[in-house]
């Protein structure tokens, strides 16, 4: 397998620092032939925010026009494409991104998303007021596929009540996070065998001592699928990463409480947990939605 081919752009006008700095966030952002007009919107908005001291990198895969149309027109020197030149899958490309970020912090961002212009700058600077923190996610605001409001999805704000809301659920909105890399480690990666990628790197963090937070503020907007629906091998992921993990059970015990849920859940009629986790009162009020 041939390594990611990373390309910066030429600027166009007067850059926020030099190239050849480091800078101070590494947006990592991952797309396969997403519509070009969201993709370039969510782009911008990292490009938009008030915190300039960052580079946006896009990791495509094989075979996705998007990246030559971008390599063509995106001049701003801090966007930076990384080729694939083999399906990898989405972990795999989040590591991708991961070899060739080259800042502190890390930001994770959907590319048909758009963060606020005051994202990072907000969870940047908690970070570096809140040592005992690592790992800072954010609310978000919740459209369909025609860009309209459905929803707020607003996790818990403290590492407790976090951990407590594990017992059913992933509290940690994955686009939203940014993680400090002094704290947590330059080499962290995602496990590319697992398809819940981002709950086997929480539970790892986890067992490590690291401590999470969310901030109650909506600070980017998120587009939801259609209709919510995981399918029961998406379920068995969750199990098999929370099984991996049990030990941290004995400290934390609504992370070990929550196993014979999605043991439920990943053995259940596909029909049953339609009807159990999609929009519904019961299922929004669990997964934080008003």
């Amino acid at each position: 397998m041939l390594p990611p081919r990373a390309e910066p752009r030429q600027a166009v006008g007067p850059s926020p620092r030099s190239t050849s700095t480091p800078p101070l966030v590494s947006v990592v952002m991952t797309t396969y032939r997403d519509e070009p007009g969201r993709l370039r919107r969510a782009i911008d908005s990292i490009l938009a925010q008030t915190l300039t001291d960052l580079e946006c990198i896009v990791v495509f895969e094989p075979n996705d026009d998007n990246y030559r149309v971008l390599a063509s027109t995106v001049t701003d020197p801090r966007v930076v494409l990384v080729h694939s030149t083999q399906g990898r899958g989405k972990p795999a490309c989040f590591n991708a991104g991961l070899e060739v970020a080259r800042g502190r912090y890390i930001a994770r961002m959907d590319s048909d998303d758009f963060a606020y212009p005051e994202r990072l700058a907000r969870q940047v600077a908690f970070l570096e007021t809140n040592p005992d923190i690592s790992v800072v996610g954010s609310a978000a605001r919740l459209l369909d596929e025609r860009d309209r409001v459905v929803g707020v999805r607003q996790f818990p704000s403290s590492h407790e009540g976090i951990l407590r809301s594990m017992i059913v659920m992933v509290p940690m909105f994955h686009p939203s996070v940014v993680w400090d890399r002094d704290r947590v480690g330059r080499d962290l990666r995602y496990d590319v065998r697992v398809q819940t990628e981002d709950l086997e790197l929480w539970m790892r963090l986890i067992r490590e001592g690291h401590r999470f937070a969310n901030l109650p503020e909506v600070l980017f907007d998120y587009r939801q699928p259609p209709n919510y629906s995981r399918p029961r091998g998406a379920w068995r992921g969750v199990l098999f990463v929370r099984l991996r993990h049990w030990r941290i059970g004995f400290k934390y015990p609504p992370i070990l409480a929550g196993i014979p849920v999605f043991c439920g859940l990943s053995v259940m009629p596909q029909a049953i947990i339609d009807r159990i986790i999609g929009r519904n009162r019961i299922s929004d009020r669990l997964r934080w939605i008003r």
